[in-house]
């Protein structure tokens, strides 16, 4: 795997990659100009080494790749987050309760 190609055509594919989507297409002409390359073989080689890395994915259709959002995040995602939980605080159970309508002291720091 050559570093350089895959890190070229990262670059290509962040530059053309469309916000909120998890998927690209990877046209040779685009990525060919954009990496500076002449062969698409050198093209070729950065995408199977960014597959071997696990930045990007196939897909069932040929020139269509997923990226990995672990690791190129992409925008907003609604399923990434539905919900906050707050979590309830543990109660120390040697600590006597205050009475109704008392706060707590500040904590002078």
């Amino acid at each position: 795997m050559s570093w350089e190609n895959a890190m070229r055509v990262f670059g290509y594919l962040v530059k053309h990659l469309l916000p909120n989507k998890d998927r690209f297409t990877l046209y040779m002409d685009q990525c060919l100009l954009t990496t500076g390359y002449r062969h698409k073989k050198d093209v070729y080689v950065g995408i199977v080494g960014l597959i071997g890395l696990g930045i990007i994915a196939r897909s069932k259709y040929p020139g269509e790749y997923f990226i990995n959002p672990l690791i190129c995040f992409n925008g907003s995602r609604v399923t990434f987050a539905k919900q906050y939980v707050k979590k309830k605080k543990e109660v120390d159970r040697n600590q006597l309760p205050l009475p109704p309508g008392q706060q707590p002291p500040r904590p002078c720091f």
